[in-house]
């Protein structure tokens, strides 16, 4: 057979793609949800001129918070995520937490808890239920702080960790084309391949192009050289 190799490096990108297509392919019959979370930090900074356990204990007395956690959720799957939990630990006393859209609002989208810190002012552990695709759920934290860290937390959905990303306003939502971008990625690569490889072989079984790219090269190598140093021709 001619040209053997470019056959056999096209038929091994071909089987890759085909293979890669697999699990997408069976994935479109599948509904499941695909949750992200971020989070943004804020909080009071004491100067060192300042006696810092006396401006906490001024702001303990007062109720006021040294540090703000805001918490986004987004489910971008092709179906609702049945139930999505969440534990927020901090280091602290948490002094207010609630939802954007409020619990007593009942949004249509999602079904949300009546939260309660009083228990347990360290840690709260909570469930949201069906929350509907695109629809984001902000969620803000208030607490005052013991020391030096960042909350502790974790988000599960449906048995599966959620993935968290700096912002949830650039995560793609679901769609067919997504599910095959890495197959079609692959897929554009092997031909791409398959292509060099071949623009290769040509060159190689031909002696007067061989020759013809080789002083094509060499005056491009020439007019390159004579740029970078005027003062000299070669």
């Amino acid at each position: 057979m001619k040209h053997t190799s470019t056959s056999f490096v096209a038929i091994l990108a071909l089987i890759v793609s085909v293979v890669s297509s697999i699990p997408p392919f069976l994935s479109l019959n599948k509904s499941a949800a695909d949750v992200y979370f971020s989070q943004v930090e804020s909080g009071i900074q004491i100067p060192d001129s300042m006696d810092k356990n006396k401006v906490r204990k001024i702001l303990s007395d007062n109720k006021i918070p040294t540090d703000t956690v805001k918490f986004q959720l987004i489910n971008q799957g092709n179906a609702e995520a049945k139930e999505v939990k969440v534990s927020f630990e901090v280091d602290g006393k948490m002094l207010s937490a609630e939802f954007q859209p409020s619990y007593k609002s009942k949004p249509i989208w999602v079904n949300l808890p009546d939260l309660d810190i009083s228990s347990n002012p360290e840690l709260l552990q909570f469930s949201v239920v069906d929350l509907a695709i695109s629809q984001v759920l902000d969620f803000e934290v208030a607490y005052e702080r013991n020391a030096q860290g960042t909350p502790d937390i974790q988000v599960f959905s449906n048995g599966r960790a959620a993935t968290s990303v700096s912002n949830i306003y650039q995560v793609e939502p679901w769609s067919r084309f997504q599910v095959f971008q890495t197959p079609l990625i692959i897929l554009g690569i092997g031909l791409g391949l398959v292509i060099l490889w071949a623009i290769g072989i040509v060159i190689y079984n031909n002696e007067q192009l061989r020759k013809s790219l080789a002083e094509l090269g060499l005056n491009i190598i020439k007019e390159v050289a004579n740029g970078v140093i005027p003062f000299f021709r070669f």
